[in-house]
């Protein structure tokens, strides 16, 4: 990776939403920006690199730019102007890029996510470094606008964050919190990217994933927030073992490893993954297991082509008494009730 900004085209862009700053991109690397329903997006090329730039307007207040690409050249993108600034919220699902405003710089680097709420100046500056694939989601939340109808204590968030939400202090305040480490917001951002459908069902698809994400974010915030449990696992390489375990896990749904045997397979201890596990995807091994495992269970129920039976064994549940009282407590109806209207 080529950390080295002095070479970096730099794109000068009237802080905005970001339909209109990825419009402006398009028209400074004299690329045409495509339109699908609530997305907008352009095709890169050489000498610029390949992949895509993404936008999308998902709600008042509330607009989205992904960066799916591989640069042949850094890129920095020169935020300018009296728009009011948003709340930035990052997750980087592959790459690092690098922030600065007026209150100082930082990296959001791979399988990170940040939030952070500017104040004070007006340039804003994201550095995309050339030579590695980045898949990087930004989602600007405009905070009068998307909170206007919102008593802001209703989101029962900390202080410090809730401050910055409401716009109290700005002269004072500056909020920056990345010790995000967070699979399933990931998870939301490659969602976008891999869904095949376009127009309206990719564009809902897409909204309901950003408003995922955001929620997310936000919740993961307050967790780490109150915990007092020690380090967080940040290494890369450990995230991606715990990734690979949890893609065991799901085309394992019938027999599954024990734990024991799971950290094997990916060739971590176990204490470091069950840990491990439940800061990155927020729950237990057995709890996440229990919840995909009944999610299967509700469409194969939903097909109608299989006895409950049938369907208890094929997600990996041989008591089909114990079957019933878990898809109960979470559905609310037993499988035999489910789906029928």
């Amino acid at each position: 990776m080529k950390t080295d900004m002095e070479d970096a085209r730099v794109l000068e862009l009237k802080r905005s939403d970001a339909t209109e700053m990825v419009a402006e991109m398009a028209r400074l690397l004299q690329l045409p920006l495509q339109l699908d329903c609530q997305k907008g997006f352009m095709e890169l090329r050489d000498p610029v690199g390949t992949g895509k730039v993404m936008c999308y307007h998902t709600d008042k207040g509330l607009d989205t730019i992904i960066f799916n690409c591989e640069l042949r050249v850094p890129i920095e993108l020169k935020l300018r102007g009296n728009f009011s600034q948003p709340i930035f919220f990052y997750t980087a699902a592959r790459g690092a890029v690098d922030v600065s405003c007026q209150r100082g710089d930082f990296t959001v680097k791979d399988l990170q996510a940040t939030v952070h709420g500017a104040y004070g100046g007006d340039e804003y500056s994201i550095r995309l470094p050339a030579g590695e694939e980045i898949l990087l989601m930004v989602s600007l939340v405009h905070r009068k606008v998307f909170f206007e109808k919102v008593e802001c204590e209703i989101l029962q968030i900390p202080p410090q964050l809730l401050r910055v939400v409401k716009g109290d202090e700005p002269d004072q305040d500056h909020f920056l919190f990345q010790d995000i480490y967070h699979l399933p917001a990931v998870d939301a951002v490659y969602s976008i990217i891999d869904h095949q459908e376009v127009g309206l069902l990719h564009s809902a698809h897409a909204s309901a994933m950003i408003f995922e994400n955001l929620f997310l974010l936000l919740n993961e915030y307050k967790r780490i927030h109150k915990s007092t449990n020690g380090r967080l696992v940040k290494e890369v390489n450990k995230i991606n073992l715990i990734r690979a375990a949890e893609k065991v896990l799901i085309a394992n749904l019938h027999d599954c490893p024990t734990i024991p045997n799971l950290a094997r397979m990916v060739g971590v201890n176990q204490q470091t993954l069950k840990k491990g596990f439940r800061q990155l995807y927020g729950t237990t091994i057995n709890g996440y297991l229990n919840d995909h495992r009944l999610n299967q269970a509700s469409l194969l129920i939903n097909g109608g082509n299989m006895s409950i039976a049938e369907v208890a064994d094929a997600v990996g549940y041989s008591n089909g008494g114990y079957f019933s009282r878990k898809f109960k407590q979470k559905y609310g109806v037993p499988p035999s009730k489910f789906g029928s209207g």
